[in-house]
């Protein structure tokens, strides 16, 4: 059936909220014939409206089960990246100081620099 003008969304009450999530929670996730008809007319809602509100809080479960998977493995990813990190000779000096490595050829300057040179003789001559 689709939605007429004179069918809207339910607003429950807070009691109605409290008691279908007791159940959801406590009980089963899936309602009986028979508990969803005790529950229709302790509450004052419809067999139909116990039904809808039981679907959607499974796939509000599915959904917040999902979202808590997705941030485990993002965590676990990060984790294991920071891991890697540490094993990895040119990325130990990253963690501890926090600035990246400078690029080779950044290095490579250093490395091939004048004063370089100069230290290099002035050693050369103490040996």
């Amino acid at each position: 059936k689709t939605r007429t003008k004179d069918k809207y969304r339910v607003v429950y009450t807070d009691l109605q909220r409290i008691e279908l999530e007791k159940e959801f929670t406590f009980n089963n996730k899936y309602i009986t014939i028979r508990r969803k008809s005790e529950l229709a007319s302790t509450l004052g809602l419809s067999e139909r409206q116990i039904k809808i509100w039981f679907q959607n809080r499974r796939a509000k479960e599915r959904k917040q089960n999902k979202k808590r998977i997705e941030e485990k493995n993002q965590i676990g990813n990060l984790y294991q990246h920071n891991l890697l990190q540490q094993q990895d000779p040119l990325h130990q000096n990253q963690l501890i100081v926090g600035m990246p490595l400078p690029s080779s050829h950044v290095m490579h300057n250093l490395v091939n620099h004048p004063l370089k040179a100069e230290s290099d003789d002035a050693v050369d001559n103490i040996v």
